[in-house]
Parts: C-alpha cells; structure tokens; sequence
C-alpha cells in the first residue's frame, strides 16, 4: 500500500500544470477584454472634447482626420468579420485589425489630451525634479552637456526614441500569430492605463507646451 501511494504521489506531482496559454487562446475571453478596453477609450476621448471645449486649443482636422479614418476602417473591417462569420470568425483577424484600431485611435487621443493637460495651467515643477534626480544622487548638466558636445549622439537619440511607435504595431501582430488573444488584451489595457495615469501626472507635473493647432 505504501508503494501505491507511493506512486500515486509520484503521479501526481509529474502531472503538467494548467497551460495558461489555454486562457490566452480562448477567443471568448479575449472579446471580453476587448470590448472592456473600450470603457478607458471612451474616458480619454470624453476628456479630450471637454477639453477643447473649455480651452482655446484645436485639432488639425487633416492630421487627426486622417488617423480616425485609419482606425475607424481597419475596426470597421474587423466587426464586420466577426457580424458577418458569427461563431466561424477567425480569430487572427478580428484580434489583428481590432487592437490595432484600438492602438491607433488611442495614440491619437493622447496626443491632443496631452496639451489639454499642459494647458490647465500648473507650474512647472523644473526645478523640484531636479531637487528629486539631485537628492538621488543625479545630476543631468552633465549628461546633457555630454550629448550636446556630441550631436551624433543626439541624433541617434532621437531616432531611438522615434521608434518607440513600431512596438505599439509589432506586439499586437506578434501576440495575434502565436494565439496569445488573452494576453494581447491585456497589453492593450496595460498600455491605456499607464498612458492615461502619464496624462494625469503631466496636469500637476507639466512640461512646455505650446497652445494652438494640434497636429496629433
């Protein structure tokens, strides 16, 4: 009896854990997720049109225009997909062309919100930050001193730092082809929620910004 349980215990243990990938492939909760992430856009968008109603700031409408349009028609074709297939919907696609709306017309209310924030009218907290990088023990003078005597520097800088748009695409498309549905999801609600805390910092923490046109 103690070899049977023995091996029972032995079986149990070399059983494989639950695949979490299972709940990533699972489209049913990943088009719960992705209608929740809708509630965090609705937010910012709704901001954003109270903001420009009570400031002197407007969109450019080609610039902005032509980014809804964009996000608008690869979130047209997706729901349509899924209307149209029903339970036959293929996954790949609604998940692809819906998030990547979503990322778009996110990215393309953040912008402007970000002037709407600058432009409630805190002062900057310059020198405070400085007090904070100082009492950590940083000085940035001599960084930017560093990469001002050194422009190929800041312009590899600033190309670095351009390319922070191409993993907002490349993530979702990397996660949709390995049926991570789930996980893509919550990226997204990873990725709203950090930009939407970022704009709410920016109001008490501002940084220049001028008023006018926006071109986001």
């Amino acid at each position: 009896m103690k070899s049977d349980a023995r091996m029972t215990a032995v079986k149990g243990s070399a059983e494989p854990p639950r695949n979490s990938h299972k709940i990533d492939e699972d489209p049913q909760a990943a088009w719960q997720l992705f209608n929740a992430n809708w509630l965090i856009i609705a937010v910012m968008g709704s901001l954003l049109a109270l903001g420009l109603t009570s400031t002197n700031l407007r969109l450019e409408p080609i610039a902005f225009g032509t980014t809804l349009a964009i996000a608008a028609a690869l979130l047209a074709v997706s729901y349509h997909h899924r209307l149209t297939r029903g339970d036959r919907t293929d996954p790949k696609l609604f998940f692809s062309l819906g998030t990547i709306g979503q990322v778009i017309l996110t990215c393309a209310i953040v912008g402007p919100l970000s002037y709407v924030a600058g432009a409630i009218g805190y002062p900057l907290q310059d020198q405070a930050l400085l007090s904070v990088d100082r009492a950590l023990g940083l000085d940035p003078e001599p960084i930017v001193r560093y990469v001002n005597d050194h422009p190929w520097l800041a312009i590899i800088l600033s190309r670095a730092y351009g390319l922070i748009k191409w993993p907002l695409l490349g993530i979702p498309i990397v996660l949709v082809l390995t049926a991570r549905y789930a996980r893509l999801q919550l990226f997204m609600l990873a990725m709203s929620v950090a930009l939407a805390v970022a704009i709410a910092i920016s109001v008490f923490v501002p940084y220049p910004s001028g008023e006018g046109r926006l071109a986001e």
